[in-house]
């Protein structure tokens, strides 16, 4: 009885694209704030603009720590800070730091950050460029729709012909911009909208 031969999944084309996706090609751009902003500021951004964290950086863009929104507003329910306007403009919001971070280069594959946040039970990671700032994040849980559409137009400029690459494209890379599309369109199964206006950008991103 003839023997099957053992499958060879790096052959797979499929799977020979996951493993060449990076950090880089799925990361969205991070919720940053500068070392020197006050608690005040923090607060502000992450109400104003819905954020759940942020990334505490210092001058050349570095970070520095992570701050949560639930653990702020724990710190405030229990009144364990002083809500004083005048103390929280006085105080720099690097002091509610609670979190550090974990880091990877935009060219670390993107299965190497995942298996990290699976062992260290995380639901981010920064990624930095080679100078160590940070240019993006990368999550496991869902994609907001902004992301989806950055995702969206990084793969547009990069692989088919847009200013990244001066508005040329060969075939080979149209190929690999098919592929990450590809991978887009399945991540856009966990796309996440908090409000009815994400839900039309969910909508309109999907349609």
């Amino acid at each position: 009885m003839p023997q099957s031969k053992p499958r060879n999944s790096a052959r797979n084309p499929r799977v020979k694209a996951i493993r060449s996706l990076t950090c880089g090609q799925a990361m969205s751009v991070p919720n940053v704030l500068s070392r020197d902003a006050s608690v005040a500021d923090a607060l502000d951004r992450i109400t104003s603009k819905n954020w759940d964290h942020l990334f505490i950086v210092n001058s050349e863009g570095v970070p520095i720590g992570r701050i949560h929104a639930v653990d702020v507003l724990k710190l405030i329910a229990r009144k364990t800070v002083n809500r004083d306007i005048a103390w929280m403009h006085a105080v720099p919001a690097r002091q509610l730091i609670t979190q550090g971070i974990f880091t990877m280069r935009q060219n670390t594959p993107l299965l190497k950050a995942a298996a990290l946040m699976l062992t260290h039970d995380l639901n981010q990671l920064a990624v930095t460029d080679s100078e160590g700032a940070i240019v993006g994040t990368v999550s496991p849980s869902f994609i907001s729709p902004i992301q989806g559409l950055q995702r969206l137009q990084r793969i547009m400029d990069e692989y088919v012909g847009g200013i990244a690459t001066n508005y040329m494209t060969n075939g080979n890379m149209l190929k690999r911009g098919l592929e990450l599309l590809s991978w887009l369109e399945e991540d856009l199964e966990n796309v996440g909208a908090e409000d009815c206006h994400q839900l039309m950008r969910a909508w309109e991103l999907k349609h």
